[in-house]
Parts: C-alpha cells; structure tokens; sequence
C-alpha cells in the first residue's frame, strides 16, 4: 500500500494548485479526483472548470479577494511558459452597475491604490456609451474598467497548466473518486471507487461543491451551493472578430427576473465552434440538499427553460449582436456564510479545506492553492491574517 505525506482530494483548479505548491517543498504528493466524464449522462462527481473563459478580474469585493487574484495573475506568465500551455487572455474586465455608483465601486479606488492596481474608477454612463460602443447600458450607469492583466482565462487549459507543472514535479495523480477516508494511526486510509487503497499523513479537501454532498468528512460546513446556467451563442466568424478585443463583463444588474450578469467575449470551444457566453442569477435557480440532487442536476437538468430570459439578457446588453445558435451548460456555484473562502484546518492540522468559492474560485485558484499548501506546512502566508479564510461549521 502506497503511502503519501499528503493527498490532495478534489483534481479541479483549487486542488490542482494546492498539489503543484505542495510539492515544490516536500515529495510523495498525491492528487486524487476524476476527469472531466465524456458523457455527462454517467459522471458521477462534477466541476466548475468543465468551461473555455471564465472572468479574471484584479479588484475584489474587499482586500483579502484583491490580493488573491492578483497573486493569481502575478503567477500566470511563469505557469503558461512552464507548462506550454496558454490560459490568460488580458483584454480587461469592465464592471458596471446600472443602478449608479455601489459599494464595490465606492471601495475600489481605494484596493486599487493599496495593491498598486491600474482602473479607470469613473465611468459614467455618457463615458460608458463613448468607450464601450459595443454595450448598451441604461442612463444612470456607472462603472469601472481595468485593463489587462484583468480579462478573461481559459479554465480547462489553466487545469491542464496546473497538472503538468504537478506532474513535472513529481505528483502522483489518480483519476479516481475517494469513496472513504478512515483514521488510522499517524495518518489516514483512503479507499477510491476503483478499489485504489492509499494512506496519507495529511490530506487536503478541494471538492468546490461537492464538499458537504460527499460524506467523507463528518462535519459539514456552513457553505450552500446552487445551481447556475450559462447561455453560449454560436457566432461565425465574422461576427467574432468584431468581438475579438471586447472585454468581460460584470454587470451588477438586480431585477426582478435576473440578478448580476457575467458576459465573455467570444471563445473557441472544443467542438470547433465560437461562442459568446452570459450568465446570472434567476429567482428559481435550484439550492441543493444532497449528492443525487447536484448530480441529477449536472446530468439532466432542465437548463434549457432559463435559455429565453437569459438570450433576452444578452441582446439587451448586445443589441447589435447576431447569434446562428443558442445553447445552455449546467453549472454549480457554492457560497458561505461569510462570503469569503475557506481554507483553514479542519478540527487538526492533519486536514486542510480549500474551498466555498462563492463563484470567483477560477480567477484566484492558483493563489487559494498556495495559501492551502502553506496550512498544510504549518504556515500562514505573511500577506493575510491568520483567520482571514478560517472554517465555519453547519449546526444541522
């Protein structure tokens, strides 16, 4: 029987980092979780990265997020030319509030000068309309944009970063699912579906919104995660590149019907087609109470109903744009309580959480994977406070 000196569960983006930073200091890493299933229909456990762009923006909603994504962007350039593998498109990010002038825009200049961030902070809706020909936002709107390194990043090609840098540094990794995790003295055993029996000193929770469906672990964590749906628009090529430079989008929009829009300028897909992508929050979005819920979710779901509101959305933000193809993707985003992620221990030193991502974990999972492989050394990143990320626990 194998044993490790740590396990990382959850092969996504979070746990992909966790195991790269890991193993720069110490050998006998294991990265343990499933690829991306083939057919949808039979997968069993699901992730957020199953995606072509997702938003990278710099200023977060206070400075702990801030400095997450920056230490994030700070690190592409080494890991794109490590790897060979390109993921960081930084056409910058344009975030807008219909509604006028909100918190996130009011605290931003300030982030921006503590973390030497570049932004135009003072967009109204006049400056909006001249700078941003290819949006329609109403009067009264006001925003902010800042230029790359904001943008957008190729998740599956950042996963694909992430794993071969583990693999060159000597990572085992097992595609597999942990179906049990048992105490034993000086560690833990862990029993995967495949029937794989591995032990390890100290293991690394990483399974995004999984985390409390799973079992593995007896407490569950005050973290709820919800269904999302993304709408793709097939374009011809044309009609992309005149979209080629638009930035993402963050539109803090709140109706009654839909609430805080993303947009994606157009990306290749792996069917060879591109696409322009939005997505949001609607009222009857899905809260989810157990594993067979999110799976039949990933697996089924009725994403297709959402398509008209969501198509709708798009053209009011795009009027001009012209889609041959309308196409929804399931998706799972999970919150905490604080609204700030969790990566602490979990009741010993001997198991670290890295997860409750509250929808930003792509734009900043390198950094939440180095603050990860610090805990499981026994440090804290001298950039954040020691309880900055700490744990909270479900009374149910």
């Amino acid at each position: 029987m194998k044993n490790y000196s740590c396990v990382v569960i959850g092969k996504g983006l979070v746990g992909s980092a966790t195991a790269k930073y890991l193993s720069l200091d110490e050998s006998d890493v294991a990265l343990i979780g499933p690829d991306e299933p083939k057919d949808w229909s039979e997968g069993e456990i699901f992730a957020a990265h199953y995606d072509e762009a997702r938003v990278q923006r710099i200023t977060g909603w206070d400075a702990d997020w801030t400095l997450l994504n920056k230490m994030s962007v700070l690190a592409y350039p080494e890991l794109q030319r490590r790897s060979g593998i390109a993921f960081h498109r930084p056409v910058g990010c344009l975030y807008v509030n219909p509604h006028g002038k909100d918190v996130y825009l009011e605290q931003a200049p300030a982030l921006a000068n503590r973390f030497a961030l570049q932004a135009d902070h003072e967009l109204n809706d006049e400056s909006l309309a001249h700078s941003f020909k290819d949006f329609r936002f109403p009067k009264g709107s006001y925003g902010m944009f800042e230029p790359g390194p904001a943008g957008h990043i190729n998740p599956r090609n950042l996963l694909r970063a992430q794993l071969t840098q583990c693999m060159t540094h000597g990572v085992t990794i097992h595609p597999d699912i942990v179906a049990s995790i048992r105490k034993i003295q000086g560690g833990y055993e862990l029993t995967c579906r495949s029937g794989f029996v591995c032990t390890a000193k100290r293991l690394v929770m990483a399974t995004g919104s999984f985390q409390n469906f799973t079992h593995l672990l007896q407490e569950p964590l005050t973290m709820r995660s919800k269904s999302e749906v993304v709408l793709l628009g097939r374009m011809e090529t044309q009609e992309a590149e005149r979209y080629a430079l638009l930035p993402s989008l963050l539109y803090e929009i709140k109706t009654k019907d839909l609430e805080g829009i993303y947009l994606l300028p157009p990306v290749r897909y792996p069917d060879g087609h591109t696409y322009i992508k939005i997505g949001c929050n609607f009222p009857d979005d899905t809260w989810f109470h157990d594993l067979a819920g999110i799976r039949d979710w990933f697996r089924t779901g009725d994403s297709d109903r959402f398509l008209p509101g969501l198509k709708e959305a798009l053209l009011a933000i795009m009027p001009d744009l012209h889609c041959d193809e309308y196409l929804t993707k399931r998706c799972v985003v999970s919150y905490t309580e604080e609204k700030r992620p969790y990566i602490d221990y979990y009741r010993d030193e001997s198991i670290v959480i890295a997860g409750g991502c509250n929808g930003y974990s792509a734009m900043c999972s390198d950094a939440m994977g180095k603050v990860a492989a610090h805990r499981v050394q026994g440090r804290n990143p001298v950039e954040f406070a020691r309880e900055a990320f700490r744990l909270s626990y479900s009374m149910s």
